[in-house]
């Protein structure tokens, strides 16, 4: 019973989430980086089920973690935005932790590196 009411509410969740992104696709969004950001984390809010502010002011669980790092590829990947300011529209973070959210999703997924970025290669010791 338990499972089943979670189940339930999960899917309704989901549903508000897809009315939300049927909602903007149709009013049209506006053009730009900005907007192609805000597209993004719409994207993957209804693909994991987690809300946008969630995603971005959420706390440190795994699914939060994986969501966001997908962002964080996506962006770097499909908008003009730097670093600094992908981080700045993610609450504020710092761009270090683009760097390592993209690199940990590109790790994950197999996916390449985007803009030129070199895999993370730890210091030798001398």
């Amino acid at each position: 019973m338990f499972i089943r009411g979670r189940i339930k509410m999960a899917e309704r969740r989901l549903s508000a989430l897809q009315k939300k992104l049927i909602e903007a696709m149709e009013k049209g969004s506006k053009s730009g980086p900005d907007a192609a950001l805000e597209d993004i984390i719409l994207r993957v809010s209804v693909t994991s089920g987690i809300a946008r502010k969630e995603l971005v002011w959420g706390g440190r669980q795994a699914a939060l973690s994986i969501a966001r790092h997908e962002i964080m590829y996506l962006a770097a990947v499909e908008t003009s935005l730097s670093l600094p300011e992908i981080a700045e529209r993610l609450g504020g973070m710092d761009h270090t932790s683009i760097i390592h959210g993209i690199r940990r999703h590109s790790e994950r997924t197999g996916l390449p590196l985007p803009r030129g970025m070199k895999p993370y290669q730890p210091k030798s010791k001398p």
